[in-house]
Protein backbone atom coordinates (compact mmCIF):
# COMPACT_ATOMS: atom_id res chain seq x y z
CA UNK A 1 0.00 0.00 0.00
CA UNK A 2 1.39 3.30 -1.08
CA UNK A 3 0.55 6.39 1.27
CA UNK A 4 1.88 10.30 0.78
CA UNK A 5 0.80 13.05 3.04
CA UNK A 6 1.92 16.47 1.52
CA UNK A 7 1.22 19.83 3.26
CA UNK A 8 0.22 22.94 0.89
CA UNK A 9 0.52 26.06 2.33
CA UNK A 10 -1.70 27.81 0.94
CA UNK A 11 -0.44 30.84 2.70
CA UNK A 12 2.68 31.02 1.42
CA UNK A 13 1.51 30.29 -2.16
CA UNK A 14 -1.70 31.95 -2.71
CA UNK A 15 -5.21 30.30 -2.51
CA UNK A 16 -5.74 31.12 -6.32
CA UNK A 17 -2.96 28.70 -6.67
CA UNK A 18 -3.75 25.97 -3.96
CA UNK A 19 -6.98 24.56 -5.53
CA UNK A 20 -6.27 24.53 -8.89
CA UNK A 21 -3.06 22.73 -8.30
CA UNK A 22 -5.50 20.27 -6.14
CA UNK A 23 -7.99 20.04 -8.89
CA UNK A 24 -4.84 18.65 -11.01
CA UNK A 25 -3.75 16.31 -8.55
CA UNK A 26 -6.91 14.92 -8.36
CA UNK A 27 -7.39 14.32 -11.88
CA UNK A 28 -4.03 12.96 -12.07
CA UNK A 29 -4.52 10.62 -8.57
CA UNK A 30 -7.64 9.12 -10.84
CA UNK A 31 -5.48 8.56 -13.44
CA UNK A 32 -3.40 6.55 -11.60
CA UNK A 33 -5.93 4.63 -9.33
CA UNK A 34 -4.73 6.48 -6.49
CA UNK A 35 -7.69 7.74 -3.96
CA UNK A 36 -6.64 11.29 -2.37
CA UNK A 37 -8.25 12.89 0.64
CA UNK A 38 -7.62 16.98 1.23
CA UNK A 39 -7.85 18.47 4.54
CA UNK A 40 -8.42 21.84 4.53
CA UNK A 41 -7.61 23.62 7.63
CA UNK A 42 -7.59 27.50 8.00
CA UNK A 43 -6.47 27.44 4.49
CA UNK A 44 -3.95 24.98 4.55
CA UNK A 45 -4.43 21.77 2.60
CA UNK A 46 -2.85 18.11 3.22
CA UNK A 47 -2.87 16.40 0.17
CA UNK A 48 -3.11 12.27 1.31
CA UNK A 49 -2.40 10.33 -1.58
CA UNK A 50 -3.69 6.49 -0.81
CA UNK A 51 -3.61 3.26 -3.37
CA UNK A 52 -1.59 0.21 -4.89
CA UNK A 53 0.75 1.41 -7.23
CA UNK A 54 1.77 -0.11 -10.61
CA UNK A 55 5.25 -2.03 -10.49
CA UNK A 56 6.76 1.17 -11.59
CA UNK A 57 5.98 3.18 -8.52
CA UNK A 58 7.59 6.96 -10.46
CA UNK A 59 4.89 5.63 -13.05
CA UNK A 60 1.99 6.15 -10.57
CA UNK A 61 3.51 8.82 -7.99
CA UNK A 62 6.02 10.95 -10.43
CA UNK A 63 3.25 12.95 -12.00
CA UNK A 64 1.49 14.10 -9.08
CA UNK A 65 5.32 14.54 -7.50
CA UNK A 66 5.53 17.14 -10.44
CA UNK A 67 2.60 18.88 -9.41
CA UNK A 68 3.70 18.94 -5.36
CA UNK A 69 7.07 20.01 -6.92
CA UNK A 70 5.58 23.23 -7.82
CA UNK A 71 4.56 24.63 -4.39
CA UNK A 72 8.57 24.84 -3.25
CA UNK A 73 9.45 26.95 -6.68
CA UNK A 74 12.50 28.64 -4.33
CA UNK A 75 15.84 27.03 -3.69
CA UNK A 76 15.74 27.88 -0.08
CA UNK A 77 12.30 26.15 0.35
CA UNK A 78 13.43 22.62 -1.20
CA UNK A 79 17.16 23.20 0.58
CA UNK A 80 14.87 22.88 4.08
CA UNK A 81 13.04 19.56 2.86
CA UNK A 82 16.10 17.91 1.53
CA UNK A 83 17.89 18.98 5.01
CA UNK A 84 14.90 17.43 6.69
CA UNK A 85 14.82 14.47 4.33
CA UNK A 86 18.96 14.04 4.91
CA UNK A 87 18.12 14.40 9.11
CA UNK A 88 16.38 11.26 8.63
CA UNK A 89 19.62 9.32 6.72
CA UNK A 90 21.38 10.18 9.21
CA UNK A 91 19.06 8.87 12.30
CA UNK A 92 19.65 5.64 10.17
CA UNK A 93 23.29 5.61 10.50
CA UNK A 94 23.11 5.83 14.39
CA UNK A 95 24.08 9.44 14.62
CA UNK A 96 27.41 8.35 13.66
CA UNK A 97 27.02 9.97 10.26
CA UNK A 98 26.30 13.47 8.79
CA UNK A 99 24.29 14.74 5.94
CA UNK A 100 22.76 18.05 5.60
CA UNK A 101 22.03 20.73 3.14
CA UNK A 102 21.60 24.51 2.98
CA UNK A 103 21.95 27.61 0.47
CA UNK A 104 24.39 30.04 -0.64
CA UNK A 105 24.85 32.73 -2.75
CA UNK A 106 26.79 33.05 -5.62
CA UNK A 107 29.66 35.61 -5.43
CA UNK A 108 32.28 35.02 -8.16
CA UNK A 109 32.63 31.27 -8.39
CA UNK A 110 31.34 28.73 -6.89
CA UNK A 111 34.70 27.68 -4.91
CA UNK A 112 34.82 30.95 -3.38
CA UNK A 113 31.54 31.46 -2.84
CA UNK A 114 31.22 28.22 -0.59
CA UNK A 115 35.00 28.98 1.07
CA UNK A 116 33.14 32.59 1.85
CA UNK A 117 30.24 30.80 3.59
CA UNK A 118 32.50 28.10 5.27
CA UNK A 119 34.57 31.44 6.49
CA UNK A 120 31.63 33.37 7.69
CA UNK A 121 29.87 30.49 9.77
CA UNK A 122 33.32 30.16 11.78
CA UNK A 123 33.78 26.14 10.82
CA UNK A 124 37.57 25.13 10.17
CA UNK A 125 36.54 23.12 6.77
CA UNK A 126 38.81 23.41 4.06
CA UNK A 127 37.73 22.57 0.30
CA UNK A 128 39.75 21.22 -2.59
CA UNK A 129 40.16 19.08 -5.94
CA UNK A 130 36.93 20.42 -7.60
CA UNK A 131 35.53 18.26 -10.19
CA UNK A 132 32.06 18.41 -12.04
CA UNK A 133 29.35 16.34 -11.57
CA UNK A 134 26.46 14.98 -14.14
CA UNK A 135 23.74 12.17 -13.48
CA UNK A 136 25.59 9.27 -13.66
CA UNK A 137 28.08 10.50 -11.24
CA UNK A 138 26.21 11.82 -8.93
CA UNK A 139 23.91 8.89 -8.71
CA UNK A 140 27.20 6.60 -8.03
CA UNK A 141 28.42 8.70 -5.51
CA UNK A 142 25.39 9.36 -3.48
CA UNK A 143 24.86 5.56 -3.16
CA UNK A 144 28.80 4.78 -2.44
CA UNK A 145 28.10 6.94 0.40
CA UNK A 146 25.14 6.16 1.43
CA UNK A 147 25.85 2.40 1.63
CA UNK A 148 29.14 2.81 3.49
CA UNK A 149 27.24 4.93 5.99
CA UNK A 150 23.66 3.76 6.69
CA UNK A 151 22.14 0.48 8.41
CA UNK A 152 19.92 -0.93 5.97
CA UNK A 153 20.25 -4.34 4.65
CA UNK A 154 18.26 -4.12 1.60
CA UNK A 155 20.64 -3.08 -1.53
CA UNK A 156 17.07 -1.39 -3.28
CA UNK A 157 16.76 0.95 -0.55
CA UNK A 158 20.02 3.08 -1.07
CA UNK A 159 18.53 3.46 -5.06
CA UNK A 160 15.18 5.18 -3.36
CA UNK A 161 16.96 7.00 -1.27
CA UNK A 162 19.12 8.32 -4.55
CA UNK A 163 16.24 8.84 -6.59
CA UNK A 164 14.53 10.94 -3.47
CA UNK A 165 17.80 13.12 -3.28
CA UNK A 166 18.24 14.01 -7.15
CA UNK A 167 14.19 14.61 -7.36
CA UNK A 168 15.08 17.13 -4.51
CA UNK A 169 17.89 18.84 -6.44
CA UNK A 170 15.77 18.59 -9.80
CA UNK A 171 13.13 20.27 -7.91
CA UNK A 172 15.51 23.60 -6.44
CA UNK A 173 15.45 24.29 -10.60
CA UNK A 174 12.63 22.67 -12.74
CA UNK A 175 9.92 24.38 -12.24
CA UNK A 176 11.52 27.93 -11.91
CA UNK A 177 13.92 27.69 -14.63
CA UNK A 178 12.94 25.07 -16.36
CA UNK A 179 15.43 25.89 -18.70
CA UNK A 180 18.44 25.08 -16.41
CA UNK A 181 19.58 21.63 -15.61
CA UNK A 182 23.31 21.83 -13.96
CA UNK A 183 23.34 18.17 -13.64
CA UNK A 184 23.10 17.90 -17.47
CA UNK A 185 25.22 20.53 -18.37
CA UNK A 186 28.22 20.06 -15.83
CA UNK A 187 27.71 23.18 -13.51
CA UNK A 188 27.33 20.39 -10.66
CA UNK A 189 30.47 20.40 -8.67
CA UNK A 190 31.57 17.92 -5.76
CA UNK A 191 34.87 19.02 -3.46
CA UNK A 192 36.71 17.03 -0.99
CA UNK A 193 36.55 18.62 1.63
CA UNK A 194 38.01 18.25 5.85
CA UNK A 195 37.53 19.26 9.28
CA UNK A 196 38.16 18.19 12.50
CA UNK A 197 34.50 17.20 13.16
CA UNK A 198 34.18 15.47 10.08
CA UNK A 199 37.31 14.32 8.96
CA UNK A 200 37.42 13.79 5.02
CA UNK A 201 33.93 14.14 3.86
CA UNK A 202 32.18 15.48 0.49
CA UNK A 203 30.49 18.81 -0.56
CA UNK A 204 28.49 18.19 -3.64
CA UNK A 205 27.12 21.90 -4.96
CA UNK A 206 24.45 22.61 -7.20
CA UNK A 207 24.11 26.10 -9.01
CA UNK A 208 20.67 27.46 -9.63
CA UNK A 209 21.32 31.45 -11.11
CA UNK A 210 23.05 33.22 -8.33
CA UNK A 211 22.44 31.44 -5.91
CA UNK A 212 23.25 27.33 -5.18
CA UNK A 213 22.56 24.24 -3.25
CA UNK A 214 24.72 22.52 -0.83
CA UNK A 215 24.81 19.14 0.39
CA UNK A 216 27.63 17.88 2.85
CA UNK A 217 28.10 14.30 3.10
CA UNK A 218 30.64 12.94 5.86
CA UNK A 219 31.28 10.71 9.40
CA UNK A 220 31.80 12.25 12.78
CA UNK A 221 35.55 12.35 13.21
Amino acid sequence: MFRSDVSVPSGLIGVERTYPLIRAIWRQALKNRLFINVLTVLGDCTVELRGIPPNNYYGAAGPINRLLSTLYMDIESVSLILDGYFHSLRRMSGNCSDFWSYTIPIEGNIESSLAAHLNRTNTDTSVSNRSSIGYADIEVLLKRCLKEQLKVGEDGLFDMFVWDIVEYIQMSYRDLYPEVDPLETGEAVVFDANSKFHGKHLYIVVPVKDKALVMGLGKRA
